[in-house]
């Protein structure tokens, strides 16, 4: 939530900036509500004491998987492309492993020359 605040701060909230700020705000409460949901769901079905099992990557173990660079993952976060899944209390970027499917679909658009603005449509 850190990045959200910060990048509230950078602008004064006018025009295409507030309806960005805006979105960013809303995926970031449409992912808490969804992740709410399905602890909800498994406590309802008995499966509470499993602990998800899901690896988060650190962004360089991202880039790692997927032979991009570090700077390219943080500009397709930027973009809106690739999602954090967690941040730590370091700091640290966390991305779910369905990050790397979604990185190799990028690539694949990227050779058939899309633009990012075009990618995203078909991704998010």
């Amino acid at each position: 939530m850190k990045v959200f605040l910060e990048k509230s701060q950078l602008f004064n909230g006018e025009g295409q900036e507030k309806e960005n700020i805006k979105n960013d705000y809303c995926k970031l409460i449409a992912t808490a509500v969804d992740r709410s949901l399905n602890i909800y769901l498994k406590a309802i079905e008995g499966k509470s004491e499993e602990p998800e099992n899901e690896k988060l990557l650190k962004i360089g173990e991202l880039a790692k998987a997927t032979n991009q660079t570090v700077p390219t993952i943080r500009h397709w976060t930027k973009e809106g492309l690739l999602q954090v899944a967690e941040i730590t209390k370091s700091g640290y970027q966390m991305y779910s492993e369905e990050m790397i499917g979604r990185i190799k679909k990028i690539q694949e658009m990227k050779e058939k020359r899309m633009m990012l603005e075009e990618i995203k449509l078909k991704i998010v």
